[in-house]
């Protein structure tokens, strides 16, 4: 199972059983979740949904950063260093991409997205 799927489903249990939020507000994080990498260009999608998909392509390609200020970004790195992360991300994507090449990473680009993290 993938991460967004299982995640999304994690979100909603916890939201929704363990915090008791409104179910509305549960299913929509769970929805963000599900749809944190499907970037596009036409259809709707909730502002918590745009919101994750945004900081999804800003930590993983560095996208968007003009909407970040650059004190902002300084400060978080500092704070929370990646310490390589990019580079055991990259490593996960491409075993991922050559076990299950019907995986969803791969639609974002077999060489692109790893080559852009």
């Amino acid at each position: 199972m993938s991460f967004k799927c299982y995640g999304g489903i994690l979100a909603l249990d916890l939201l929704s059983k363990d915090l008791q939020a409104p179910i509305k507000q549960a299913k929509s994080v769970a929805e963000a979740v599900f749809r944190h990498q499907d970037i596009g260009e036409t259809g709707k999608i909730t502002t918590i949904g745009q919101l994750l998909q945004l900081a999804t392509v800003f930590d993983d390609i560095g996208g968007h950063e003009d909407l970040v200020h650059q004190d902002t970004i300084k400060g978080v790195t500092a704070r929370y260093p990646q310490n390589k992360w990019s580079s055991y991300f990259t490593t996960t994507i491409q075993k991922e991409n050559g076990l299950k090449p019907w995986a969803h990473t791969a639609a974002l680009g077999e060489d692109d997205f790893p080559n852009g993290v």
